[in-house]
């Protein structure tokens, strides 16, 4: 799961930026990483675990990963309703066209163009 986690100090930093210069990539790499804490967490010894120096790791690690997931719960909605995700594996980044009228036409017509380029 860790190899998958992207340079989220340097992606903050774009955020940060005045002004910010973060992409729709930037915000898709951290929904990314994002829907993955919860498997990084369950890597982590539980509650069940008696041994001292699990306790400790889990109270150092594992609770606060579970809590970051539980705060960014409405961020993941955020970007699954504004983002189309699908179009993420042609390494496209676009606002989705179902939250606007005006898009939904847009992305018709496009559809439309590709269409008659590829006959």
């Amino acid at each position: 799961h860790l190899k998958r986690v992207p340079d989220l100090a340097s992606i903050m930093r774009k955020f940060e930026k005045s002004p910010p210069s973060a992409s729709l990539q930037d915000v898709v790499r951290l929904y990314q990483f994002s829907i993955r804490l919860p498997l990084i967490s369950a890597c982590l010894p539980g509650t069940m675990d008696s041994n001292p120096d699990r306790i400790s790791l889990m109270k150092k690690f594992r609770e606060p990963l579970e809590a970051s997931a539980r705060e960014l719960a409405n961020f993941e909605a955020l970007v699954e309703t504004t983002i189309d995700l699908d179009k993420i594996e042609n390494h496209e980044f676009v606002i989705s066209p179902r939250i606007d009228s005006r898009l939904e036409d847009l992305a018709s017509q496009k559809d439309g163009v590709l269409e008659s380029i590829q006959r």
